[in-house]
């Protein structure tokens, strides 16, 4: 019998909706190392016109699994595929897009459970369907997360395999507290009691089990598990766990070095999962040396001695990033410029002709896109440290490469060094020429700009009429904007919430009903966060006379040892930037950084994400991370308030 692509499995009572029969498949319980065909009919989906759809077919095991690249058949409206799964696979997903739309079946994906020799549901399974739905599935092909999804998944992989609950514990715990918060309490400490009653638990139990009491205020039992762990394992790996958080802790470059040195002394690689911990914590160390405070005290030497011991990819990294920061202080530009230029040679090498192997979930295509990427990132990074040194016709070929051949003019921020550099290589009518569209596309950002307007004063012999055009151009932006904004509008219930700000008074969200309410979710961990903040007080300022738009930055999933610690950290840092922001403190029950409750009702999976609510109390938008650029960030905002306003 056919179904559709999504699996509704007996018992699932939670899935109740009638999916899309946009993909359906010849044979609905596969089993694992067999041949699997489909039928795909893209009318009435993301996909409908589109002439290009590609298809790839993800088998997920227990430890990752591959792509599987598909060669569609097209008949009238209708496409046909096939692929043969691996000898592990638990879960089939596809992938199906065209440039850059996709068809992620209304967001409950398109996937299949692949069964086992005799044709029974294989253990793992349901977490494999989880983890689609917790947020592997938007890393692959763009899946929005579904929490309640994520979580009754997780609770059938509790029930229907008893046998696989030790290799599922932590997940699962994890699940049913975010699923049922205090309520959880009870039900998860009779888990861990029966558990430790038992007996005969491995190092990873005492670990699951001490960590949870001590997140449900069981100190006792806590500390009397951990001394009982290092008891029965003297050589367990909660050592290697104590010397890295002391690594991790320290600050001081020296001393780092000593805990590194003493710690791959005692614990030597002989997996190929330790040695590459190994690299990490030498590109950790080599970073700490480039960039310690006060900045007399940086030293290159060291930096570069433990930089070499890393292989290609991560030593190339190390270098791009390193030099990229040096460069936007303008401080040590010939070192800038020699790490850069390493970083970005080998990755023209990687991408031509590639010496690494292909990650086994990406498809040849993927690979390659990601290839390019990392090529455009460092040349651009290689392009800047030129510019800074006023070698513009070495500069430019590598900024135009990375802007326009391999980013096709998409990148706000790769534009704007794009511009910089035409307006020293080009003429004033060949600068309006590029950069004209671009700013009519909303591609252009605040270096990028004031370029343009130069090339419009001189080409137009005026600085009124070149004001005017201007201005027209910004509004063709404005309104490309608006109606790709329009797009993404929502119209979802907003949880209310009750918090403390800074000054200790507490601000109702239910209070707020009639305004345009800004919620900006943060962590002083958190670089984009922090990043995206001179543009929040930008927009903040923008508003400040007007009552009807309010600002709150929701500080969340701090991981501080006090309460007073964090307050002084979050204080210290909005003190010390002037930031005129009203700033909430999200409230965690346990203490724990995966407890917050605001955060959690709003389902934010990343950070920074910001929530912009209309007047009636409904989330209107939803927007995650930052991508640079305060005056993009300005723009965006004050459209989505003005749209939510109405």
């Amino acid at each position: 019998m056919k179904k559709a692509a999504i699996l509704v499995l007996a018992g699932l009572l939670f899935i109740t909706n009638v999916f899309s029969q946009s993909l359906v498949w010849q044979n609905d319980e596969p089993k694992a190392g067999e041949k699997v065909s489909f039928t795909y009919n893209p009318v009435g989906s993301p996909l409908a016109n589109e002439k290009n759809i590609e298809a790839v077919a993800f088998c997920i095991n227990k430890t990752g699994g591959s792509a599987k690249e598909i060669d569609l058949k097209k008949t009238g409206n209708t496409y046909t595929g096939s692929f043969v799964t691996d000898t592990n696979t638990l879960l089939i997903t596809m992938k199906l897009s065209a440039d850059d739309k996709k068809d992620v079946n209304r967001n409950n994906g398109y996937m299949l459970a692949v069964r086992d020799k005799q044709g029974k549901m294989q253990p793992g399974t349901y977490n494999a369907f989880a983890d689609q739905y917790a947020g592997y599935g938007n890393y692959l092909y763009g899946l929005d997360e579904q929490p309640d999804y994520a979580f009754n998944y997780r609770n059938q992989e509790w029930k229907e395999f008893p046998a696989n609950r030790v290799n599922n514990m932590g997940g699962y715990l994890q699940a049913l507290s975010t699923k049922k918060k205090k309520e959880a309490e009870p039900e998860i400490l009779q888990i861990l009691d029966d558990m430790v009653a038992a007996g005969n638990m491995n190092e990873n139990q005492y670990n699951i089990a001490g960590n949870w009491y001590q997140r449900l205020k069981q100190k006792g039992k806590a500390d009397s598990l951990k001394s009982e762990m290092k008891t029965k394992f003297p050589d367990g790996s909660w050592k290697k766990s104590e010397k890295l958080n002391l690594f991790y802790a320290e600050a001081d470059p020296v001393k780092k070095e000593a805990i590194l040195n003493d710690y791959v002394q005692s614990f030597p690689p002989a997996t190929e999962d330790e040695k590459t911990r190994i690299n990490y914590l030498y590109s950790a160390l080599a970073g700490s040396f480039a960039e310690t405070k006060p900045e007399e005290k940086r030293d290159f030497a060291k930096f570069k001695l433990y930089a070499e011991k890393l292989p290609m990819d991560l030593r190339a990294s190390l270098y791009n990033d390193i030099s990229w920061r040096l460069a936007l202080k303008d401080t040590l530009l010939p070192l800038s410029k020699e790490l850069s230029e390493v970083a970005t040679k080998y990755a023209r090498k990687e991408m031509m002709t590639p010496t690494a192997k292909k990650p086994a979930l990406s498809t040849a295509k993927s690979w390659e896109e990601q290839r390019k990427d990392q090529y455009a990132m460092y040349a651009d990074t290689y392009g800047f440290i030129m510019y800074k040194l006023q070698d513009y016709k070495t500069a430019f070929p590598y900024i135009k490469e990375a802007a326009v051949d391999i980013k096709k003019k998409k990148v706000a921020d790769y534009n704007d060094r794009y511009a910089l550099l035409l307006e020293k290589v080009a003429t004033p009518v060949e600068v309006q020429k590029e950069l004209e569209p671009l700013l009519k596309e909303n591609k252009l950002g605040k270096e990028g700009k004031p370029v343009l307007q130069r090339a419009l004063a001189t080409n137009l012999q005026s600085q009124e009429k070149a004001e005017v055009y201007y201005a027209s151009l910004i509004s063709s932006g404005q309104e490309i904007a608006r109606k790709e904004l329009e797009k993404k509008m929502i119209n979802e219930d907003a949880s209310t919430f009750k918090l403390k700000n800074l000054q200790g008074e507490e601000v109702s969200l239910a209070s707020l009903k009639g305004k345009v309410v800004v919620l900006d979710f943060w962590a002083t961990w958190c670089g984009p966060c922090k990043a995206s903040f001179p543009g929040m007080q930008k927009a903040i300022d923008k508003y400040k006379n007007n009552e009807n738009v309010v600002f709150l930055f929701i500080n969340t999933w701090e991981n501080q040892e006090t309460l007073e610690k964090r307050k002084k950290e979050v204080s210290d840092y909005i003190t010390a930037n002037k930031y005129n922001f009203n700033v909430l403190y999200d409230e965690s029950p346990s203490g724990e950084s995966s407890d917050y409750v605001v955060v959690n009702n709003y389902k934010v999976s990343g950070i920074p994400t910001k929530f912009i609510l209309g007047k009636d109390g409904k989330m209107r938008f939803r927007s995650v991370g930052f991508g640079g650029g305060d005056d993009g960030l300005v723009d965006e905002i004050s459209a989505m308030i003005d749209m939510a306003g109405k």
